[in-house]
């Protein structure tokens, strides 16, 4: 009788909760996390009938929520690694171009936060003028989004949870490989 595999239960034991981010070498634009953009990048936030949930920037902006979710994350990376970088990179936002240290351009452009023209990628300047805020003790990122309706809230949450999940499973397929004792 062949051996069957047998599928593993969800139990507080063995349940992985996403990780705390890694960090790289701080003041580095390598250390951020970037999101993948392009047609073949992973999207959240799907609506029933296959499209996209676009929501309302605070500027009045309008981006798909999974994308603004991706490059919010990003800034915040961005923010906490390399404060330096993420300042040029919200006077660029600003169209203050001529702020930005070449220094700064360059690495923004090596990270593909801007393009090689030095515009920024789409989406990613209204992400940052929605989302960031001066407070006494600096600059913060806050909710770039105009959520409007309840059921838009529950959406973002729901994308959210659906996005650490699938870390979650990410992690466990590549902790445990392939059963052979070699991890992919």
């Amino acid at each position: 009788m062949p051996h069957r595999p047998t599928r593993r239960k969800a139990t507080a034991r063995n349940h992985v909760e996403p990780p705390e981010p890694v960090r790289g070498k701080v003041g580095t634009v390598e250390s951020v996390t970037r999101p993948a953009f392009g047609p073949d990048a992973p999207r959240e936030g799907r609506l029933q009938d296959g499209g996209q949930e676009e929501l309302v920037l605070k500027n009045g902006g309008r981006i798909e929520a999974s994308l603004g979710q991706a490059l919010l994350r990003a800034l915040e990376g961005l923010l906490e690694q390399a404060p330096h970088h993420f300042r040029a990179l919200h006077a660029i936002a600003e169209g203050r171009s001529s702020e930005a240290p070449p220094e700064s351009v360059s690495a923004l452009k090596d990270a593909h936060f801007l393009r090689p023209d030095g515009t920024a990628i789409p989406g990613l300047a209204d992400v940052v003028v929605s989302a960031y805020q001066q407070t006494r003790d600096g600059p913060v990122l806050i909710n770039p989004f105009q959520l409007e309706t309840l059921d838009q809230v529950r959406a973002l949450e729901r994308m959210e949870q659906e996005g650490r999940l699938r870390l979650a499973h990410e992690i466990r397929k590549r902790t445990e490989g392939d059963g052979k004792g070699r991890v992919p």
